[in-house]
């Protein structure tokens, strides 16, 4: 019994080390730009009883859906009301839910020890880490892309309407919380296993018809109350502006295209280092890979793709390809010993100074005065 129970103790420390890190001192941060405007929305929210029309500054604000708001609503009936650490939450909760499904998706293309390392390095990528602390609808969308995928991953040889169902109601939650980015890079993933699973048209069928059917009504359901309640904003409007326009003509945050080779080094760190050896790895043994880790090198590079040709960019628009490339590269330190050796001290160094700068620096920072008092000695 207690042999049995413990080759699940790995898994365990790996949860409690991100609950630790994650949810630690999840309040003790001011709040930073981003989160101004999901606190200010949430309190109209709450003070006006009304969780159907998002108000900013007085004005119905659309831009994202309304589930990531509906969340940290949630979090504040249970935490004291609305404050800092209930707004980060639902946002916290995601990036333990993102640890776990990544130990899940590694296993699955490969073995135990690919998921373990994998999650791990996510742990200790300071970015992610970073916006998991963040309560914004950012880190809801990681994990719901994350979910969906894993979950496509693990059932789809099987053809029952219940698997179509919670699969597309996955989807469709995701999309309700920062938009219809997560759907596509679903699809991105699924498409790019169509390639080597001959089978994927077996799943056109009736059952999987009527899931996706569940799954829209599930989307469409908050912007309908919306509309049945009274608005002066059309809901739906603003998903098309703020997904297909501001993709293909952006009227913002307008960076070059190749910002992202930029971008996801540093959201990587500390495991850049990994980066271009891995990709080397595809040209010289492409041949060797199995199937799965073949998909899962197509589905970084779809995905990477995708983020750059769109005209608006920012940096952590590209969170949710960080869970894959992390999977990618620690697939890589697995076959060579000197990376594996190199690896397992940076992911204690990097865990203690994750450690040091979120559970202790940050917090202690704020208690002095934070930003204020830094203001008045410059």
């Amino acid at each position: 019994m207690i042999a049995n129970f413990k080759k699940y103790y790995p898994r365990i420390y790996l949860m409690f080390a991100a609950a630790f890190l994650i949810l630690g001192m999840l309040g003790s941060r001011e709040l930073w730009t981003h989160e101004h405007r999901w606190a200010a929305i949430v309190n109209v929210m709450l003070d006006q009883q009304d969780f159907f029309h998002p108000v900013l500054n007085g004005k119905t604000y659309y831009d994202k859906p309304l589930l990531s708001y509906w969340l940290m609503a949630l979090a504040a009936q249970f935490f004291n009301g609305l404050n800092e650490w209930s707004l980060r939450l639902p946002s916290a909760l995601a990036g333990i839910l993102t640890v776990w499904l990544t130990y899940l998706l590694g296993k699955k293309i490969k073995d135990h020890a690919l998921g373990l390392l994998s999650a791990w390095m996510l742990l200790c990528t300071y970015y992610f880490v970073y916006w998991a602390k963040v309560g914004s609808a950012d880190m809801l969308n990681v994990a719901g892309t994350l979910a969906a995928i894993t979950y496509y991953m693990y059932h789809k040889n099987s053809y029952q309407f219940g698997r179509y169902s919670v699969f597309f109601l996955i989807v469709a939650l995701t999309a309700l919380c920062k938009g219809l980015v997560g759907p596509v890079v679903v699809a991105l993933a699924v498409l790019a296993d169509s390639l080597f699973d001959k089978n994927i048209i077996k799943h056109v069928n009736k059952k999987m018809c009527l899931g996706f059917f569940i799954g829209l009504m599930c989307y469409f359901l908050p912007f309908l109350g919306s509309w049945l309640l009274g608005s002066d904003q059309s809901g739906l409007f603003k998903v098309y502006k703020e997904n297909f326009v501001r993709y293909f003509q952006p009227f913002d945050h307008q960076t070059p295209f190749y910002i992202y080779f930029l971008y996801l080094p540093i959201y990587m760190a500390p495991w850049s280092i990994f980066l271009l050896p891995s990709f080397w790895k595809i040209k010289v043994q492409w041949l060797c890979f199995s199937s799965l880790e073949k998909w899962l090198s197509i589905t970084s590079v779809v995905i990477f793709v995708f983020f750059s040709a769109s005209g608006s960019r920012r940096p952590y628009y590209i969170l949710p390809l960080i869970p894959f490339a992390t999977i990618f590269v620690a697939n890589w330190i697995l076959m060579h010993t000197r990376a594996r050796i190199l690896a397992q001290y940076i992911l204690k160094l990097s865990w203690f100074f994750l450690v040091f700068i979120f559970l202790i620096l940050l917090p202690l920072f704020y208690k002095l005065g934070g930003w204020l008092v830094l203001q008045k000695i410059f």
